[in-house]
């Protein structure tokens, strides 16, 4: 499947199964992903766990056709030998790890998705419109603004919901329970039936009671309590809930003698072995029919994951190596060296929609000789100002630390006004201006003169 499909089209047709799981899974991180391994493999039985996992797992494990992706060593230690004399990591990386804002991600990828003026505006007034749990509120008044026919919005809608986090820009819990569902590329019929009919009631609710009621068969069972137990009731509160804890690499980049190389992590894929078992008896002929309903229901599962899988792997593998030959003196001497570089720049490079390059790049990190960060900090919105002479955008982050760096070594008994800091900056190349200063200082939670004043 090709991750570049733009959004866009979804205004035209419905994204088909394989679409919606690539999009899914190419926006999770190292760490997510290994979750969504191990649930899948509760509810699949073509997904066996794999209890003697090595670094590395052969074709043999992966796809029955030959197919495989190559798995690293999942975790590499950093060098120091490069680390500047006044490089402080964990500043960086305190700035720019922090929970990311949903709405400014929803907003920038609709932005860079292309969409019409009349687009935008209608998303945006969606996202407008959002609850405190993340619900659709005042659909009327939307579609009578922007003079939308039902089926329209429908579609405006649905194309929301793609973008959205998990459940978010539903109208309903029912609406929110199926696409959080479809997200993960489950579209079973029966187990919608019974979302819409228990829907308010999900929450806290006696499962084994409503499948009982429902005379749900004995074999699936333990598949239909697992994936109600998924469901997030409020969705709005487990994205704004969310933080960075145990942060993992997405990308390394290791040194091999005066070489630097891009590395993915793919520590996902030794958790799990294909089971073969499953594949024979899906094969047999004596297998009853409906068994063998049931198992190419999920083998077709199995196979689409490993599509997606596969698809992000190779957009991770040209983003990493544009990224090291782009910001090769970062790499070699430090956060400093920074570039800026634009999604779309990156995008159309790439032979990739900037949406596309939006969702390969949102949280997830990428491991140098001098600390782990966020990818975002090499693309254009975490820049800003420039310095006198050049066109070139520079870093936010460089900024931050030229700050901290000059109220880290400044007198005590009589620490420097904004204004000083601005003229400091100014003489160091840098175009801005004392309210600048005073926003900066804000982000760094460095307080006023007064207060610094010993």
């Amino acid at each position: 499947m090709k991750n570049e499909l733009s959004l866009k089209q979804a205004l035209e047709q419905k994204l088909s199964l394989k679409q919606k799981l690539g999009l899914e899974l190419l926006v999770r991180n190292s760490l997510e992903l290994e979750n969504y391994i191990k649930q899948e493999m509760e509810i699949n039985p073509f997904l066996e766990p794999n209890f003697n996992a090595e670094d590395k797992i052969s074709t043999e494990q992966l796809l029955p056709d030959g197919t495989a992706s190559e798995n690293w060593n999942s975790y590499i230690k950093s060098s120091t030998s490069y680390l500047p004399k006044d490089y402080n990591k964990d500043f960086i990386l305190e700035q720019y790890a922090s929970s990311p804002n949903w709405r400014e991600d929803l907003e920038n990828e609709i932005r860079l998705s292309n969409f019409s003026e009349k687009e935008i505006a209608v998303f945006m007034d969606i996202l407008d419109n959002l609850n405190e749990f993340g619900f659709l509120e005042n659909e009327k008044q939307i579609k009578k603004k922007h003079k939308l026919s039902d089926e329209e919005f429908e579609r405006f809608l649905t194309t929301f919901m793609i973008m959205a986090p998990p459940g978010v820009g539903a109208r309903n819990k029912a609406e929110s329970y199926k696409f959080q569902l479809t997200r993960l590329g489950i579209e079973d019929q029966f187990l919608f039936e019974i979302i819409d009919k228990y829907a308010d009631t999900l929450e806290g609710a006696d499962y084994d009671r409503i499948l009982t009621n429902e005379n749900v068969p004995e074999e699936r069972r333990a598949e239909i309590k697992h994936l109600l137990a998924r469901l997030v009731h409020n969705p709005l509160f487990q994205v704004e809930e969310e933080h960075t804890g145990y942060i993992v690499p997405d990308i390394i980049i290791k040194r091999y003698g005066d070489e630097l190389r891009p590395i993915l992590n793919e520590k996902y894929d030794s958790y799990w072995n294909l089971n073969k078992d499953y594949v024979e008896l899906m094969k047999k002929k004596s297998t009853a029919k409906n068994g063998k309903t049931f198992l190419r229901q999920y083998y077709n599962r199995y196979k689409i994951i490993l599509e997606a899988l596969i698809s992000r792997k190779e957009t991770l593998e040209k983003l990493a190596y544009y990224i090291l030959e782009k910001q090769k003196d970062f790499f070699e001497k430090g956060p400093k060296y920074i570039k800026p570089m634009t999604r779309t720049e990156v995008a159309e490079a790439l032979n990739r929609h900037p949406s596309t390059i939006s969702r390969a790049v949102k949280h997830k990190y990428i491991e140098t000789e001098f600390g782990i960060f966020p990818l975002a900090i090499f693309f254009s919105s975490n820049f800003s100002n420039k310095k006198e002479g050049n066109d070139e955008n520079q870093s936010k982050m460089e900024i931050l630390q030229e700050i901290k760096n000059i109220v880290d070594n400044e007198d005590k008994k009589k620490p420097y006004t904004d204004e000083q800091i601005a003229n400091m900056l100014s003489e160091k190349g840098y175009k801005i201006s004392r309210r600048a200063v005073n926003k900066y200082r804000g982000i760094l939670k460095i307080p006023p003169r007064k207060e610094r004043r010993v």
